[in-house]
């Protein structure tokens, strides 16, 4: 397991260096043009899991890695579960450094931009957090799809099912929609932030698991 999350974190190397380079100049000017840092923040969370995700399952076909992986003395639990585990570990890490540029936007933009807002950094690290666990359940419900289907095949079949489902949900607010409930829904939530939070750590973690669970199974029976 050790061995093989090593070589996932080696295979990130490859990438996240030229990946960050943009992200963090496309985090100062969204905060720039917004006039606050949270939603800068926030979207640059947001993209690291989706980025990892796609990254490495494109890894995976490329040179006969796939293949030259499974020869190795690792289990195939190991290696579904080194990368559920690399994204997770590594999204709280980019989570964690979003939060410090945020701070680091909090101390020098006021300096340029008269309107700019200086938010808490509580709030900051909440809102880098709840991107990064919302994107998380993203990954939960991509992934076993990847695994299954490889990288051209399996991005088919998620975009299906995620137009299939958004498609669905619009349908159902369609009919139930009520706009003293969306009010309703609205103050609620603004007196729950602090649950809110801790329900979304939970379901998330939990649908990570669950996802890492069925990868491992659709890996395991899968002819390499």
């Amino acid at each position: 397991m050790k061995a093989a999350l090593k070589s996932e974190f080696v295979i990130f190397g490859t990438f996240m260096p030229a990946f960050a380079v943009i992200l963090v100049p496309c985090c100062a000017i969204m905060a720039f043009a917004t006039g606050n840092c949270i939603s800068a923040v926030a979207c640059v969370s947001a993209m690291v899991p989706m980025i990892l995700m796609f990254s490495l399952t494109s890894y995976d076909d490329q040179n006969g890695w796939k293949r030259y992986r499974a020869s190795l003395p690792f289990s195939r639990r190991d290696v579904i579960a080194a990368r559920y585990g690399s994204i997770l570990i590594a999204s709280l890490i980019a989570a964690a450094c979003a939060t410090m540029l945020g701070i680091a936007l909090n101390a020098i933009l006021p300096s340029f931009v008269h309107d700019f807002e200086a938010m808490p950094t509580t709030e900051v690290a909440a809102g880098s957090l709840f991107a990064t666990f919302s994107v998380v359940i993203m990954v939960a419900i991509g992934e076993p799809f990847l695994i299954k289907f490889g990288a051209t095949k399996g991005v088919r079949y998620l975009m299906c099912f995620a137009i299939l489902s958004l498609c669905i949900c619009l349908a159902i607010l369609k009919q139930t929609f009520d706009p003293m409930l969306l009010h309703n829904l609205d103050t609620w939530a603004d007196a729950h932030l602090s649950l809110l939070f801790v329900s979304l750590t939970v379901v998330s973690l939990a649908l990570f698991a669950l996802s890492c669970a069925i990868s491992t199974t659709i890996y395991q029976r899968k002819d390499l």
